[in-house]
C-alpha cells in the first residue's frame, strides 16, 4: 500500500509533489495549533465572524486553485498518522487560499444524529465551491462564519 502510493506521488507532476508535501507539513501544523491553542484564540486567525444570510453566497471565483487544493486534501489527509478531520482540513485550505489571495468562508455547523447526540462540522467555500467537508451539508445547522477577502462585501 505505501509503494502504490510511493508510485502515485513519483508519477505526478513537480509542482503537485510539491503541493502535496506542503498539504501535509501544513495539516500537522494545523493539528499541533487545534490541540494547543484555546479555540477562542485560534478564531482570531480565522477571519472576521460574519452574520451573513445563507443564501448571501459570495461570487463565483475565477481559479482552478480551489479544486486543486480539494484534491490534494482529499488524497493527504488520510494519509496523515495524526487525525486530520474536518476542522483541520477547512483550515489548512483557508491557509493555502489566503496565501494565493483568494477570500474564502470557513464554516462550523451543528446537528443531531440518529441517537440525538451532537455532531460539530467545519467546511470551507471559496465563491461557489465547497473546498472541504462538503458532506450533507443541508443536515448542519451554521453556528459561525469566518469570512475573509472581497467576500465581506458581497
Amino acid at each position: 500500500m505505501l509503494i502504490n502510493r510511493l508510485v502515485k506521488f513519483c508519477s505526478l507532476p513537480w509542482n503537485k509533489q510539491r503541493l502535496v508535501c506542503v498539504v501535509f507539513v501544513l495539516l500537522g501544523l494545523v493539528r499541533l495549533m487545534v490541540l494547543a491553542i484555546p479555540f477562542r484564540y485560534l478564531t482570531r486567525t480565522l477571519g472576521v465572524l460574519a452574520y451573513k444570510q445563507a443564501d448571501q453566497l459570495p461570487g463565483a471565483v475565477k481559479s482552478v486553485y480551489p479544486e486543486l487544493i480539494r484534491w490534494v486534501i482529499q488524497v493527504v489527509s488520510p494519509c496523515t498518522p495524526w487525525e486530520s478531520k474536518c476542522l483541520v482540513q477547512a483550515i489548512t485550505a483557508k491557509i493555502l487560499l489566503r496565501f494565493n489571495g483568494l477570500p474564502s468562508t470557513l464554516y462550523l455547523g451543528v446537528a443531531r444524529d440518529d441517537r440525538q447526540q451532537l455532531l460539530a462540522h467545519a467546511w470551507l467555500r471559496c465563491g461557489q465551491t465547497v473546498v472541504t467537508g462538503g458532506v450533507e451539508l443541508a443536515r448542519f445547522t451554521i453556528a459561525a462564519r469566518f469570512m475573509d477577502g472581497p467576500e465581506l462585501n458581497g
